[in-house]
């Protein structure tokens, strides 16, 4: 008998203090890319493959076609010229994205989820351009340049929003 009721006790313990524990556990940040590759032929399929590779390996990212599913906007270009590729690439954020940001840098306490997801929806479709640029590569250099453009993407674009939703709360000190 004063088995169980060791047992009976000590889960009555730990219980609350597994369910504190799973509640100070930081938001997994997850984010949804449009993804648009314009090119032909051999250089289209092959950039497509890449990017696509690219943005799955970074494990939090969902690559969508829907432009009314995504938070975030891809666009390379891929041109032939001598002796190998010019790539033009374009990163974007929804307009609630920068807003959100602004918001965070005036206060001292961070939006609830729900604010930021409010906000969100009310700005779709307008985008924030995070960055453009272009760069040639030689044929076989493509896949790297794709590597970087998806790196560039993620440092520039994706790691401030995975920042935002993931900080803690802090109280307001009034």
């Amino acid at each position: 008998m004063s088995t169980k009721w060791l047992l009976v006790t000590a889960s009555l313990l730990l219980i609350p203090m597994l369910v504190v524990g799973q509640q100070q556990q930081p938001h997994k940040w997850s984010g949804q890319v449009q993804v648009t590759v314009a090119g032909d032929g051999q250089a289209l399929t092959l950039a497509k493959s890449y990017v696509n590779r690219e943005l799955r390996a970074l494990g939090d990212v969902v690559v969508t076609d829907n432009a009314d599913e995504s938070e975030y906007f891809l666009s390379i270009i891929v041109a032939p010229v001598s002796g190998g590729y010019a790539v033009s690439a374009l990163t974007a954020d929804h307009l609630a994205s920068e807003i959100a940001r602004i918001t965070l840098e005036q206060g001292e306490t961070k939006p609830d989820t729900a604010t930021i997801d409010l906000v969100y929806e009310s700005m779709k479709p307008m985008y924030h351009i995070t960055g453009h640029w272009l760069q040639t590569c030689s044929s076989p250099g493509l896949e790297k340049t794709i590597k970087e453009v998806v790196a560039k993407f993620d440092v520039d674009t994706l790691q401030m929003q995975r920042d935002i939703r993931t900080a803690p709360l802090h109280p307001r000190k009034d």
